[in-house]
């Protein structure tokens, strides 16, 4: 039962689960993930004293609200999680969800994976606006080369941005296209050797910037940032009814951009 403690010896953490609400299609309530291993001191902010002597079996418990939706006769389900800075738990909990459920139905299996959908990613584009694109290589090509010392192919980097006064140079159908795949990157950017390019595109969208690389389209992740919209609570944590009111407004917006009902 994951409502209950359990110890993952191999990540050296502990997680457990409060459980809001539970029935057939919504799923949310708060995980309290804690990280073992180590001793440390904890330190009063305030006088400097040493508060306490953190044990190696010790835990520090953080709480994590999710929401977790499962729309009828669908083979897809929506699980929101928060990030706290660049801390987050997706990793852990796919993992141990995962896990669990092949355990009880070895017959299917259990993919939780980042939105990368096509409708997401047309809908990030079409709200955004194209900054710039840097195009980085891994080694200096042989025009460059020439000017400083005549060597060709020699081992290094090359960073070219292009950031333009006219943000309309760039056409977003081209990069779009690549990262939905229905082109490569070759017919969209005439650069050789793309084995030893990476190309970066900066993107403000929703009042944030966010960075895309070309090469690695996974890595898009549905990530916002509700920093100014939810309430923190006196415990420093979001305030969790605020926090999971919001979860549920953004999972229904997502599902329905990429075609799904909740």
């Amino acid at each position: 039962d994951i409502g209950n403690h359990k110890k993952l010896d191999g990540l050296a953490k502990t997680i457990s689960v409060e459980f809001s609400e539970k029935n057939s299609n919504i799923i949310f309530g708060v995980m309290n993930v804690g990280e073992y291993g180590y001793e440390s001191s904890i330190i009063d902010a305030d006088s400097g004293i040493t508060a306490y002597k953190k044990k190696k079996t010790d835990a520090d418990s953080v709480p994590y609200s999710f929401y977790l939706a499962l729309p009828p006769s669908s083979r897809q389900g929506f699980l929101m999680l928060p990030r706290y800075g660049g801390d987050g738990i997706r990793t852990v909990v796919g993992g141990l969800i995962a896990g669990m459920f092949s355990s009880d139905f070895p017959e299917y299996r259990l993919h939780i994976k980042p939105i990368v959908a096509a409708e997401y990613i047309r809908d990030v584009f079409n709200r955004g606006q194209i900054e710039e694109i840097a195009i980085e290589k891994n080694e200096i090509p042989s025009d460059i080369a020439d000017i400083f010392g005549g060597k060709c192919g020699v081992p290094g980097k090359v960073k070219i941005i292009v950031n333009p006064s006219d943000k309309k140079l760039f056409k977003k159908d081209g990069i779009v296209s690549i990262l939905t795949n229905s082109s490569d990157i070759a017919s969209v950017f005439n650069i050789q050797n793309q084995d030893q390019t990476e190309i970066k595109v900066k993107l403000q969208v929703d009042g944030g910037e966010r960075t895309i690389r070309l090469n690695n389209p996974g890595r898009l992740h549905a990530y916002y940032d509700i920093t100014d919209t939810v309430p923190i609570g006196f415990d420093g944590y979001p305030e969790r009814v605020a926090l999971i009111r919001e979860m549920e407004t953004l999972t229904r917006d997502l599902a329905a951009r990429v075609g799904i009902q909740i």
